[in-house]
């Protein structure tokens, strides 16, 4: 941040986010508790989440092959940050991340998206049809993301 003062301002969102140290205890901890109530066969689970800069789709792997989910929708009265911002994120989030042992959490792209974190206005769709459901992003720019079964 230091190194990109025009970015400082995005320095609080950062520290605010539950995979930061500050709040590493309370993120791993509700991962657990997520995992166990996705650990029957049948039971699928999928997080919804809000930050107000970017859109993003995050699964972390469950016992079993199941994934939970995490639907990521950025806020509409806000700005969008740069693109660089996000391709930024996206470059660190190929690192991948386990705060829980042997639940790898990988950031996977949106559908229709070339990039991991998108840097446009948006919000969340979600269509339930008989037991299926799917979640589609509708972006300022880009219009509606492809669906995405959940």
């Amino acid at each position: 941040m230091v190194l990109t003062p025009q970015m400082q301002k995005y320095e609080d969102d950062l520290r605010d986010q539950w995979q930061s140290r500050a709040h590493r205890d309370s993120w791993t901890h509700m991962l657990e508790l997520m995992a166990r109530i996705a650990e029957p066969e049948a039971q699928e689970v999928t997080v919804l989440s809000g930050e107000i800069h970017l859109a993003a789709r995050g699964e972390m792997t469950l016992p079993g092959g199941n994934l939970l989910h995490q639907l990521v929708a950025s806020g509409i009265s806000h700005r969008a940050p740069p693109k660089a911002w996000a391709r930024v994120l996206g470059a660190l989030a190929t690192l991948g991340g386990a705060p829980l042992k042997r639940h790898p959490i990988r950031m996977a792209r949106i559908p229709g998206q070339t990039q991991r974190y998108v840097a446009e206005r948006n919000y969340l769709v979600l269509t339930r049809d008989g037991t299926h459901w799917t979640a589609e992003w509708d972006f300022e720019i880009s219009g509606r993301s492809p669906a995405l079964p959940i």
